[in-house]
């Protein structure tokens, strides 16, 4: 995970920035793949779909 500024990300602020989007959410039900595009676009992250999958899966989100 790099963000735009070439810094690598650790993969637990990865997880707070995911938790924080799910908790502020609309009552809408999103997949990896949203959530991923959320990521990228509000906090610039280069990241793979699958990591994401990873991450939640991992966190039980």
């Amino acid at each position: 995970m790099w963000t735009a500024n070439d810094t690598q990300g650790a993969e637990g602020q990865v997880l707070e920035w995911l938790s924080a989007l799910i908790i502020a959410g609309d009552g809408q039900a999103y997949g990896y793949r949203q959530w991923t595009t959320g990521l990228r676009r509000e906090h610039g992250l280069i990241i793979n779909k699958k990591t994401v999958y990873r991450l939640l899966r991992s966190a039980d989100l």
